[in-house]
């Protein structure tokens, strides 16, 4: 990401927790190379850098989904290796030769996956499209190279000539060498281990007693002087031979290689886009691996600062989680033009700060280009900056308070804040007296909100509470309390502020009744009086809460048994109706037989030819009359049919579909989940593909599930027995 997003201060990432994500992604790589790459991700605040991003690590995701991941990305590559291939007269030994196989070979598998599935990855496919795999760099390496990677003698001429040389010398030597030993040995002259090799020459190990008896070259003697190493004089001409048929092989050898570096140094270009390239994928494969691992999508990214989180789960605190067996709970909020600035109040340790760092962990995650764990039809809002205020900021080099940490940092964000950023303040206010913080934190509220910052911000302070439900364009959100089991739900609940539940979470940890009531009599009237109207309040909202779920049930119970009797009445109006055309064939089946039994009658009493012609074409006229009337029949109730079936398709198209609403694709069987609505065009989501229709192409299958439950489910008295 050439351009960085602006973050103040600079450590707000780590405040969000962005660094386990970093290394959580760092993990999945198959190169270190990637693994460094992604440890120096930062949000980027360049657009269309992050919708591309978005769009490669979405296809991957969907590769994964649809299970064709992508092959492994993994190849072994020195440091020096390519930077060798630029260097004039340069010579790289055989494990370079091999780094720069595996390098083709994993170039090689990825651009036969993303060819054969570019229709579903286009953008990874244009990454790597022009560059081909170019099988003569392995075919070279592997002439020169055998698999235990040695030069082969076919390598050249020459080099084939000086080793078969060498194999003749060589097993000259050792006969000569053997018959010495034989002599030596039979005399008594050689030590328990005759033998031995010393710059890589054969030399007899004698007993030091003897060592004038024996002719040769001394090569050294044991640690003991018990043995002298000695090369017999018969031995040194053709072991001399050897030698430098050695150094040739050497020679040889050098200038194969290096003439195989200077052909492959043709190819550097080549070479380092593979190298680029496969590190760019790995990238887009470990978040993609993230992406499957958390449940993760790529949302629609705006720039109209609308931001709507669908069940959005922190995904450190996810991870965290899973490690314990304890479930998520996830949060869903919107923020827009018009509803920017959102203020979350509720109980300590309620979730306030994971609800904030998760919109601010997202924002981070998408700016990066990372899918974020939220459900179809969210959206998010890009921003050109990211300000916030999380934790303790005291600083003893600087001999700054909390307090004043925090002063410092409202100072930048009157200066910097606009429409653009995203705001995230935790504890506003805090770190100094209450009244004179929250009097304070008004004010500033209300110069953000006149410089239409949009963004989050936690408080207890009740003054800040009251001035979000004043403000237009600022809301409250409340963390839900179960006040039954005095113990917080961690769900944000927007649309009303929340108590801080003060002394019923005092009087849950046990603590004395009688210090809660002196410390009630300590505060004011109207505090107390406040504390309580908001947990009224709550408490109400979960009642009617409880109380709506039950007339929801209630009259669910109510619409099916509806749905009985009238299904009851169709099939009985179908009965009657299938009974009278029943009858109305039997008519017409009796009176056919009637006019047939006439025939007969007429047939036998006519006599002559022509009387029996004129009978046959009376038949004949009857029986064509009698089938252009059945036709016309069949007819009349094929274009009823077609009639009922338009209205039906009517009704059904007429129906309203919106986000979330599951349908059919029109023709199929197909059924798929609506992400998005603009206009006449409905993006949806069919497993793991995602289409852009037009209304008249889907119908929402809510009627045909009614219809085929009120098909299958019992009568409601059965029911009730059961």
């Amino acid at each position: 990401m050439r351009q960085p997003l602006h973050i103040f201060p600079f450590d707000l990432t780590a405040s969000l927790d962005f660094p386990e994500i970093l290394e959580e992604l760092r993990s999945r790589c198959s190169t270190l190379e990637a693994a460094e790459e992604i440890g120096q991700l930062v949000p980027s605040g360049a657009y269309d850098e992050v919708l591309s991003s978005l769009r490669k690590a979405d296809e991957c995701l969907q590769l994964y989904l649809r299970e064709f991941p992508l092959p492994a990305l993994s190849f072994e590559l020195g440091v020096d290796t390519l930077s060798l291939l630029k260097t004039r007269n340069a010579c790289l030994d055989a494990d370079q030769f091999f780094e720069l196989i595996s390098l083709c070979l994993a170039q090689n598998g990825a651009y036969r996956h993303l060819k054969e599935h570019r229709l579903e990855a286009p953008e990874l496919f244009a990454l790597i499209e022009e560059d081909p795999p170019l099988p003569q760099i392995p075919k070279a390496i592997e002439a020169v190279f055998d698999p235990h990677r040695t030069v082969r003698s076919s390598a050249s001429r020459e080099l084939a000539d000086i080793r078969s040389s060498l194999g003749k010398k060589r097993t000259a030597a050792d006969r000569i060498f053997y018959r010495v030993r034989q002599k030596l040995a039979s005399k008594g002259l050689l030590g328990d281990i005759d033998e031995s090799v010393h710059d890589n020459r054969r030399v007899l190990a004698v007993q030091a007693g003897y060592k004038s008896q024996v002719n040769g070259i001394f090569h050294g003697s044991s640690n003991k002087h018990s043995l002298y190493y000695m090369e017999p004089s018969e031995c040194i001409a053709i072991n001399n031979e050897i030698a430098q048929l050695i150094d040739e092989e050497r020679k040889e050898v050098q200038r194969i290689l290096r003439q195989l570096t200077a052909e492959m140094a043709l190819y550097h270009p080549q070479l380092e886009r593979y190298r680029d390239l496969l590190i760019r994928l790995d990238v887009v494969r470990a978040k993609a691996q993230f992406g499957k691992r958390f449940d993760c999508i790529v949302p629609r990214v705006n720039r109209e600062g609308r931001t709507r989180l669908i069940e959005a789960r922190n995904p450190v605190l996810l991870l965290h989680n899973q490690r314990k067996s304890k479930p998520t709970v996830p949060c869903s909020l919107e923020l827009d033009p018009s509803s920017r600035l959102l203020v979350i109040s509720g109980p300590n340790a309620g979730g306030k700060s994971i609800a904030l760092k998760t919109v601010g962990l997202i924002q981070c995650m998408l700016q990066c280009g990372i899918p974020v764990p939220l459900d179809p039809g969210s959206e998010v809002a890009f921003v050109d900056g990211l300000l916030g205020d999380i934790g303790d900021s005291q600083s003893i080099e600087n001999e700054l308070s909390t307090y004043s940490s925090r002063l410092e940092k409202m100072k930048v964000f009157l200066e910097r804040a606009d429409a653009n950023a995203l705001l995230l303040i935790d504890e506003f206010g805090s770190g100094t007296d209450p009244d004179l913080g929250s009097a304070l934190a008004e004010e500033v509220l209300e110069r953000l909100h006149g410089l239409q910052v949009r963004g989050v911000i936690t408080t207890h302070y009740n003054r800040i509470k009251s001035l979000a439900s004043q403000l237009d364009g600022a809301f409250n959100g409340n963390m839900a309390f179960d006040q039954k089991h005095f113990r917080p739900e961690y769900r944000l609940e927007t649309g009303t502020p929340g108590s801080s539940y003060t002394f019923e979470v005092a009087r849950r940890a046990g603590l004395l009744e009688e210090l809660i009531r002196k410390a009630k009599r300590r505060l004011s009237k109207d505090k107390v009086r406040l504390d309580g109207l908001l947990s009224g309040v709550q408490r109400e909202k979960q009642q009617l809460t409880e109380k709506r779920k039950r007339l929801t049930e209630e009259l669910a119970l109510l619409r099916e048994l509806k749905s009985e009797q009238e299904d009851k009445i169709r099939k009985l109006e179908a009965k009657l109706k299938k009974q009278g055309n029943v009858n109305e064939e039997q008519s017409r089946q009796l009176m056919w037989g009637r006019r047939f039994a006439r025939f007969v009658q007429e047939w036998e009493k006519a006599k002559s030819k022509k009387a029996r012609r004129e009978l046959t074409d009376r038949i004949i006229s009857f029986l064509t009359e009698q089938t252009a009337q059945a036709k016309k029949m069949t007819e009349q109730e094929a274009q009823r049919e077609k009639r009922r079936e338009d209205a039906r398709m009517k009704r059904l198209l007429a129906v309203p579909v919106q986000p979330g609403d599951e349908v059919r694709m029109m023709g199929t069987r197909q059924k798929g989940k609506v992400l998005s609505v603009k206009g006449s065009r409905f993006q949806v989501q069919f497993g793991n593909m995602i289409s852009t229709l037009e209304r008249d192409k889907i119908i929402k299958t809510d009627l045909e599930k009614e219809r085929t439950q009120k098909k299958e489910a019992p009568p409601a008295s059965k029911k009730k027995q059961k």
